[in-house]
């Protein structure tokens, strides 16, 4: 069993009340603390050194309900050719980008590891929940740490209602659209890309284009990443981000293997 244990910087830890025997991590002074219920920040265990995030360790946007630490490389935390060999695909899809490297994401407490890149192409969703790579039941351990494994959430309910298009409101507020609106920036190859459903203009947190991200057809294969959702209740189709770029919300097929359908990984800390 794992417990989520708060991870923060020192001013958020000291910002903190929590119940006793509750803990949180201060990743600026690479500390454990405690808490009784009652002493705001808690106290700190001596002789208890905290883990340290895997990449990076300091928000550079945002904050920990919604943040971006930065682009985090291979050699940091996982290199996408060792990660697809984890895998028992069975020769189903074919592995690309592996030296892509990562996105570090704080979402809803949680610290996210987002591939920059699909690291597998012509993959069918089919075969990533066969292997429960999907929703997170899955883990897998990198060096001292403990991730759950799935992909991003690209629409605001699942089922997700059945629309398709740029930035449809079906997708207004997911995962998807908090995290990687927040790091892509033009020019875009189609004039419809919008992040209107977000209210930001591109590049907040950062600068990539289509072609760094693998987001359009024209410049990446394996560009339609899969998501979570159903698209429509009782369907076989399901949701997929990119293909004509960032905020474009479409679907396909479960069992769907063309040269444009990609695995784009998310690590979840544990």
């Amino acid at each position: 069993m794992y417990v989520k244990i708060p991870v923060g910087s020192t001013a958020e830890n000291d910002q903190l009340n929590l119940e006793p025997g509750y803990l949180s991590i201060d990743i600026e002074r690479k500390a454990l603390r405690m808490f009784d219920g009652t002493t705001q920040g808690g106290f700190e265990v001596v002789g208890v050194p905290a883990r340290t995030l895997p990449g990076n360790t300091t928000l550079i946007a945002g904050d920990h309900q919604l943040g971006y630490y930065g682009q985090v490389s291979p050699e940091d935390l996982i290199d996408g050719t060792t990660l697809n060999n984890m895998f028992a695909f069975g020769g189903i899809g074919v592995a690309q980008n592996p030296n892509a490297g990562w996105l570090q994401f704080a979402h809803e407490g949680k610290v996210l590891y987002v591939a920059k890149q699909a690291i597998r192409r012509s993959i069918p969703y089919q075969q990533l929940y066969n292997l429960n790579l999907i929703y997170g039941d899955r883990e897998i351990q990198i060096g001292a740490n403990r991730f759950k494994i799935r992909l991003l959430r690209g629409a605001n309910s699942d089922p997700a209602q059945e629309l398709s298009g740029y930035d449809v409101s079906s997708a207004a507020g997911s995962e998807w659209n908090k995290l990687m609106y927040r790091v892509s920036a033009g020019p875009f190859l189609d004039a419809s890309t919008t992040f209107a459903s977000e209210g930001i203009s591109p590049g907040l947190w950062d600068t990539l284009s289509e072609a760094e991200l693998g987001m359009h057809k024209d410049q990446s294969q394996g560009s339609y990443s899969w998501c979570q959702e159903r698209r429509g209740a009782g369907s076989s189709n399901y949701i997929a981000r990119g293909y004509f770029g960032v905020s474009y919300v479409g679907y396909d097929g479960a069992g769907q293997n063309q040269s444009y359908t990609g695995w784009r990984p998310v690590l979840e800390l544990i």
